[in-house]
């Protein structure tokens, strides 16, 4: 069996590290418990609830959330403490993909014959395998039905008055300094983005659903407003209404690939401001993960 005991990031890290993992051991019939997974477990059917986080699911269920939540951080605790005191326990051992590493997938296969192995990092993937189990992958990651509800209620309202729909993805925070700001960008960008992207569609309505994590100002995008549809929304809702649009525009980013992969959806990376934007150039996220966070 296959440990997670340790975060590598954000939502969408998490996914895409789960999800090359679950595919690693669905190939090999083997289980996977994530006990790093907690802060997002609410959010998908699969994980909401369940005392163990784990691929294929755990069948034991829990009615109340408090508890559940409380002993899932429990479970990673120990999980964090036994990673550290792993020579001590017989039959248990370790393997860190913290870096690129050659030869991971082989480097993995070779200390299964060992009761539990507890894989870590960020840098694990098995490209083969995602893509053979991908239909698996998006069926586990289903996101419960409140928050798929909420997505489609957005592009219900959206799509009564436009012909096509675009998801433009912004990133500010940690983007700011994240490989020295090279893909923070300032409002103005995203205003000649957007106008670019209409360009495009000569003759047809087009709607751009802008997500962000931070909330954007207004004021900036006058000269777009009636393009333009943003709200303050949970991020697994923007996660999702992006999976929903026809294709998805955004700076390097795990959470407009995941979105791209899930939804089937075609995505254009900004990785300077500069380029020319051709929609015709956009592709769907499949086994790669691209650069981002």
């Amino acid at each position: 069996m296959l440990v997670i005991t340790k975060k590598c990031g954000g939502l969408c890290n998490s996914l895409f590290q789960f999800g090359h993992f679950i595919a690693f051991c669905k190939h090999r019939d083997l289980r996977i418990v994530n006990l790093a997974f907690t802060d997002y477990a609410q959010y998908f059917i699969s994980t909401d609830d369940r005392l163990f986080i784990s691929f294929p699911p755990c069948g034991y269920k829990l009615r109340n959330r408090i508890i559940t939540t409380n002993l899932q951080r429990v479970f990673f605790i120990l999980g964090f403490l036994i990673s550290h005191l792993m020579p001590r326990f017989p039959g248990i051992i370790s393997i860190n993909f913290d870096k690129e590493t050659p030869n991971a997938i082989k480097r993995l296969e070779s200390i299964l014959g060992h009761h539990l192995v507890l894989a870590n990092g960020w840098y694990f993937r098995d490209p083969t395998e995602f893509k053979k189990y991908a239909v698996d992958i998006r069926m586990y990651f289903r996101p419960k039905e409140v928050y798929g509800r909420m997505a489609k209620e957005i592009h219900n309202q959206i799509r009564r008055d436009s012909d096509i729909v675009i998801g433009l993805h912004i990133r500010r925070k940690d983007y700011k300094y994240w490989e020295g700001g090279k893909y923070y960008f300032e409002d103005a960008v995203y205003v000649k983005v957007i106008q670019e992207l209409i360009k495009q569609f000569p003759g047809k309505n087009i709607k751009i659903l802008v997500t962000s994590d931070e909330p954007i100002r207004l004021e900036n995008y006058a000269l777009v407003s009636s393009k333009i549809i943003w709200d303050r929304r949970e991020p697994i809702v923007d996660l999702m209404a992006l999976a929903y649009c026809d294709y998805i525009v955004g700076p390097p980013s795990t959470f407009s690939m995941w979105a791209s992969f899930y939804g089937k959806v075609p995505l254009f990376v900004i990785k300077n401001p500069g380029q020319p934007f051709d929609l015709e150039n956009a592709s769907v996220i499949g086994c790669e993960c691209l650069s981002g966070k």
